[in-house]
């Protein structure tokens, strides 16, 4: 009897051996995808991080839902970790050592200009990849800093339309806040108008702090533009300048990277149409590009869960942390990794790389010192029957080939990239 029993026991051992090995085994193929997100989620510049927030956490549900992200026999489950660093430098360099030493981090997601160039040295130090949404924080200083979605110089291609379809306008003045975001604007802004033959007759940058537009509007309009644009302004300085615009008569085509809702406010309906609204950056339900998908949804799909979530805060930057990260999925499975320096090297050994408009292609060694930038296609509104609408498409990547003497002249005028001081 005795001899049974310790049959019997040595065969139950070995048969629950048999049963949880496997369940063991899949435990440990399944690991965290961790997604640092050090950007402004109060502040001046709250308007292009909290959004920007908000469509990784639609991305991350989304990946959830279909089991995480695969690569070889390993399921990475991702999960966010923000830090809030209020688009200021100092805070900025805190919070990267936060996400990068405390939480270990696998990806950095920041906003850019300022705090971007001020964390540079010390993600470049760890050897960590940051995202940035400002093509002109590129340098090869910092060869981990990449702009994988926003690579693109708006204003060349808000003024090549402009060119196109209102020739009569041919003067502009240009005006932001004084900082790098600022001054990303303003090459922008001087690169089309050369290319397009405007004539550039106010640029001028106002200091953070202000508050009291009319001042500000009133010396633009004594230079009597045909275009006023707003640059990189960030969304709360356009609010109050859009409403001096009106207050103060103007009768011109105004131009901005965006015009949220809250800008749309501040003015009556028929006069912002009537001034064009130019901006650079589409709504995702859109006829011309809802059917592009970001994640697991359609373009229109995430557009609508968005808007649904979060009210009137659909802006420029919603679904561009998001875009990014599906490169980065994308560029997982190519370095059969989650170590982000494997995956940068695996996604720039192609010639070409998904981008949520099109096809991408790495650029930027003629003018920031290294290929850190991936253009793409992009598009461009008007506000027309009470909302943003797509008016102009061009490949950037293409006008840049062809521009690309104005444009390193534009980068030299502000000391950017190679002549970055």
């Amino acid at each position: 009897m005795k001899t049974f029993i310790r049959f019997l026991t040595v065969a139950i051992f070995v048969l629950g051996t048999f049963v949880i090995s496997p369940q063991a085994a899949n435990a440990e193929t399944v690991k965290p995808f961790k997604i640092g997100i050090l950007g402004p989620m109060s502040g001046p510049a709250v308007a292009w991080g909290l959004p920007a927030k908000h469509g990784v956490e639609i991305w991350v549900e989304d990946i959830k839902k279909v089991g995480g992200i695969k690569v070889g026999d390993v399921t990475y489950i991702p999960e966010i970790i923000v830090y809030d660093d209020e688009n200021v430098s100092s805070k900025a360099m805190l919070g990267s050592r936060k996400i990068l030493l405390d939480e270990k981090a696998d990806i950095v997601l920041q906003l850019g200009g300022d705090p971007a160039i001020a964390t540079g040295p010390f993600f470049t130090k760890n050897k960590m990849v940051a995202h940035s949404f400002i093509s002109t924080d590129v340098r090869s200083q910092f060869p981990y800093l990449v702009v994988p979605v926003e690579s693109v110089p708006f204003f060349t291609g808000a003024l090549e339309w402009i060119a196109k379809a209102y020739p009569e306008a041919k003067t502009m003045a240009h005006v932001a806040q004084d900082d790098l975001i600022g001054i990303e604007g303003a090459t922008y802004t001087y690169a089309g108008a050369k290319a397009n033959n405007i004539e550039l007759v106010y640029d001028k940058f106002f200091a953070p702090e202000t508050q009291d537009f009319a001042p500000v509007v009133s010396a633009m309009l004594a230079k009597k533009p045909d275009i006023i644009n707003l640059g990189c302004s960030y969304v709360e300085y356009v609010d109050l300048i859009v409403e001096q615009c009106y207050k103060q008569g103007f009768k011109g085509i105004l131009v901005a990277v965006e015009f949220m809702q809250s800008t749309i406010d501040q003015v009556p309906n028929d006069w912002l149409e009537a001034r064009r609204a130019i901006g650079c950056f589409p709504r995702f339900d859109d006829p011309v590009i809802k059917s592009r998908k970001i994640g697991e949804r359609s373009f229109e799909s995430f557009y609508n869960e968005f808007v649904k979530r979060w009210p009137g805060e659909w802006g420029a930057v919603s679904y561009e942390w998001a875009a990014g990260l599906d490169l980065w999925r994308h560029g997982m499975k190519l370095a059969g990794s989650k170590d982000s320096i494997k995956i940068l090297k695996a996604l720039k050994a192609q010639k070409t790389v998904p981008h949520c408009f099109g096809t991408g292609k790495w650029m930027g060694k003629e003018f920031a010192g290294i290929d850190n930038l991936l253009l793409s296609d992009w598009h461009w509104t008007e506000y027309k029957n009470g909302k943003n609408a797509i008016v102009y498409s061009m490949n950037v990547a293409d006008w840049l080939e062809k521009n690309m003497d104005i444009y390193k002249e534009a980068y030299k005028k502000y000391k950017l990239g190679v002549w970055a001081e």
